[in-house]
């Protein structure tokens, strides 16, 4: 999701437990003393708390048969071993044995740091979902106004169900640190794209910021509104789509009412005229002149306008003139370039009114092979399914769709039938959160007591988000929020599957490499 150059590596090569390690630095941190020995290492690990029992009695055999074996060595081991990832190892040979929990997420790495926290990829400690938890900085939430506001818009965000925004999972506390949890996201951000690869063809540019249009436009519908779109927040899966990063961050104006005063808010390079002015009391309209900003960078591979400082930047912004793009692409068509200018208009009522209408208008340039097919995908994982709900139109349309995706269905019409036809050779559940005769929440927890490792995926209303919320810390892999999309509720099935698969291999090989 992010790249995160701090992030401590392991020297390169294949470990071997027959042999001393060789050719490896010990890290020396000031203020720490690093371990040296293995038996010195296993104690951080085993304080660490990042391994099971049986697995640590595994780790502590193996040093026992191999005396040799340094922190180093041992450390090189347990990465090829999948029993520790690079960052965990790096940090317990700094003599870090701590912080590597949140709620019920492991850290597994740091992939990115802004001025709004440091985010980390995570996995469920349960059902081995994996996310991205942003940890709030502590300077930012010393106000409990501040705290109760995040928590509020927290729950809003919550409640969006789009393919172009990220989702938020949660947002909890623990002790001091209050975090947030996120879809993670395999991919790239545009501004890593353009840098690496250079600017974009006019139509795959065009499809990109439709994408992220269509995205703000579902955000900005219910009163959302984003204040730092750039590249950088723009996140490019493996599958060709875009998503928005950070929804939510950075949120105010929810029908008319500001939730929210931080000062300034966004990115200079990126930021419409009027939020210099009072981050507090922008609308959608400031939304579109940042997406404009992007789609002139991904164009021309910088922002419309430089400065030796951020003060110079957002003067050019708020006075200058930015060169005509056609004057530094020549390929640029006029209708992309009248779209263009009319999204980077200085005052917000020469702009496209809302997201929707720069989406409608980017329609007809965007990339083909990019568009949106109506066809279902055929899952990647296939078994056999319980769906649960109440509602004969949507477990019909469930049933039937799954079955053409390859799926084995079996349905339930309340909870209580749910419950009775629950198996342990299930690949998942789909369970709606309000069922007469028993909840969503009860049969996931009845899924837990008699195959903890079946992954439940709750589809709940609007209303019932805080519930839902709550089914995820109870060890539920994911909700969905009505009306949900037959292509999600597929794609949440087949990473669920994946991910169950995924542990039971990770068990394998661990114990095949400490036999």
């Amino acid at each position: 999701m992010f790249n995160d150059p701090t992030s401590p590596t392991l020297p390169v090569g294949s470990p071997r437990l027959d042999t001393p390690a060789s050719g490896t630095k010990s890290v020396r941190v000031e203020g720490h003393q690093p371990p040296v020995k293995a038996q010195e290492l296993f104690a951080l690990l085993r304080t660490s708390a990042l391994v099971d029992p049986a697995p640590l009695q595994s780790v502590q055999e193996k040093i026992q048969r191999h005396p040799e074996l340094d922190a180093q060595g041992l450390a090189q081991w347990l990465v090829k071993a999948k029993v520790l990832t690079s960052w965990q190892a790096g940090r317990l040979l700094k003599g870090h044995p701590e912080g590597f929990f949140l709620g019920l997420y492991k850290l597994l790495s740091r992939i990115g740091k802004g001025g709004m926290g440091v985010v980390y990829l995570a996995e469920h400690t349960r059902m081995r979902r994996r996310a991205a938890i942003k940890i709030m900085p502590p300077n930012m939430l010393t106000c409990p106004e501040r705290l109760r506001l995040f928590f509020r818009e927290s729950e809003l965000i919550a409640a969006l169900d789009h393919p172009h925004v990220v989702r938020a999972y949660d947002f909890n506390n623990e002790g001091a640190r209050h975090y947030l949890v996120m879809e993670y996201i395999e991919g790239s951000t545009l501004e890593d794209v353009v840098r690496l690869g250079g600017p974009l063809p006019c139509n795959v540019a065009a499809e990109y910021i439709r994408q992220a249009a269509d995205g703000l436009s579902h955000a900005n519908e219910r009163g959302l509104i984003h204040r730092d779109i750039k590249p950088a927040n723009l996140m490019l899966d493996k599958d060709g789509t875009v998503k928005i990063l950070d929804m939510g961050l950075g949120l105010v104006n929810r029908r008319g009412e500001t939730t929210t005063d931080l000062g300034m808010v966004g990115t200079p390079d990126y930021m419409a005229p009027e939020q210099a002015l009072d981050s507090a009391h922008v609308d959608a309209r400031a939304d579109i002149y940042s997406l404009g900003c992007t789609l002139y960078y991904l164009l021309t591979g910088r922002p419309p306008f430089a400065g030796e400082s951020a003060r110079e930047v957002l003067l050019a912004h708020q006075a200058g003139q930015v060169m005509p793009i056609q004057s530094v692409r020549a390929d640029v068509g006029d209708d992309l370039a009248r779209i263009l200018a009319r999204m980077m208009s200085k005052y917000p009522r020469d702009r496209y009114p809302n997201a929707a209408a720069v989406r409608g208008a980017l329609a007809a340039l965007a990339k083909p092979t990019m568009t949106h097919v109506d066809t279902l995908p055929t899952s990647k994982t296939g078994g056999k399914v319980l769906i649960a709900d109440d509602d004969a139109v949507t477990r019909r349309t469930l049933e039937r769709q799954l079955q053409k995706a390859g799926y084995e269905v079996i349905v339930a019409a309340d909870g209580r039938q749910a419950i009775d036809r629950f198996r342990p050779d299930l690949a998942a559940c789909l369970f709606d959160l309000n069922m007469p005769g028993a909840t969503g929440l009860e049969c996931l927890r009845v899924a837990q007591a008699r195959q903890s490792d079946v992954p439940v995926i709750l589809i709940s209303s609007a209303t019932e988000v805080g519930d839902a919320v709550a089914a995820m810390r109870d060890g539920a892999f994911d909700y969905l929020v009505k009306p949900c999309r037959v292509r999600h509720v597929l794609a949440r099935l087949d990473e669920a599957i994946q991910a169950r698969r995924k542990k039971t291999e990770d068990a394998a090989t661990l114990k095949s490499l400490c036999e």
